[in-house]
């Protein structure tokens, strides 16, 4: 009868607690779920200004569109390149030259074409 007790104690206190706890998660539900205020959304504006104030675009005579940003922090040069162009874009006869590309961005090659 004791254990019997016992047992229905234990069950009750975990219970209560579980509620204690759904309750106190439930209390602050609505704090989570606020947006955030427009001086906090606007902090990152002057680190954006800083950093679009760095960028350089021009174009060659050839049509190929730089755009640079550059950033000394590191002694390290990288860089990503974007073809405006492909398989749809070549002309009847002519077909493969976006597909060549693309396997030469990738794979490169070690053949000197200025022999």
């Amino acid at each position: 009868m004791i254990m019997k007790l016992f047992k229905f104690s234990v069950f009750i206190r975990s219970a209560m607690s579980l509620v204690c706890l759904l309750l106190l998660l439930w209390g602050n539900v609505p704090a989570l779920a606020q947006t955030p205020s427009s001086d906090q959304s606007s902090s990152i504006t002057p680190y954006l200004n800083r950093a679009i104030e760095k960028i350089t675009e021009f174009t060659l005579d050839n049509g190929m569109k730089f755009i640079i940003k550059e950033n000394h922090d590191a002694p390290v040069v990288s860089f990503v390149t974007y073809a405006d162009v492909g398989g749809t874009d070549e002309p009847d006869g002519k077909t493969g030259v976006a597909h060549f590309l693309e396997h030469l961005a990738f794979k490169g090659t070690t053949k000197n074409w200025h022999k």
